[in-house]
């Protein structure tokens, strides 16, 4: 969309000045008429995100949205790693 980063070293720049494990935010960038925040997922070298899109209307829903995805995977992993080192 016009509102997608389109080259890589503004989009390099934008990621370094994220926080380590903060939820990544992008408006309208992949789809118009939505906001969307992922959130990393690391386990040893192994990098993954996810990720929810609402309507641009009902934004203020989203942030509540990865924070309830957040605590989910953290507990998630929680078990996980607990569950290989016994």
């Amino acid at each position: 969309t016009r509102y997608s980063v389109r080259d890589r070293p503004a989009l390099l720049e934008r990621l370094r000045s994220i926080e380590r494990m903060e939820p990544v935010i992008e408006r309208q960038e992949y789809a118009l008429g939505t906001v969307c925040a992922a959130i990393p997922i690391t386990a040893g070298f192994t990098a993954a995100a996810m990720a929810i899109s609402v309507p641009l209307d009902q934004e203020e829903r989203l942030l509540p949205a990865v924070e309830r995805l957040r605590g989910e995977v953290a507990s998630l992993l929680r078990s996980f790693v607990f569950s290989i080192s016994i």
